[in-house]
């Protein structure tokens, strides 16, 4: 199981797939580098990507997963990441 501990400094690609009820959905990806921050509870994943923003996301470790070598391109960009250390991939069901 990954720890939050373990990303402290690696960089992750995160993939959010955003599902309303009737069935469509949209699809987001940003990669960064991860800091985490305690918050007493629950840890926060802080992620600055590479687009220059800045984003927040809960650590759960069922999100996470080490990521294979390779490149990975980033759909919405083009962008192209070499070798990430975590994959991080969310589904957000939004009610109408």
């Amino acid at each position: 199981m990954i720890e939050p501990a373990e990303l402290e400094g690696q960089t992750l690609l995160i993939g959010i797939t955003r599902v309303t009820d009737d069935g469509s959905h949209a699809q987001e990806q940003y990669a960064g580098t991860a800091s985490i921050s305690d918050k007493g509870s629950y840890s926060l994943v802080t992620l600055v990507c590479n687009d220059g923003e800045t984003r927040n996301y809960p650590f759960d470790a069922r999100s996470l997963e080490r990521a294979a070598p390779g490149e990975y391109r980033l759909r919405s960009t083009g962008e192209v990441i070499t070798d990430p250390d975590f994959l991080m991939t969310w589904t957000v069901t939004k009610e109408e």
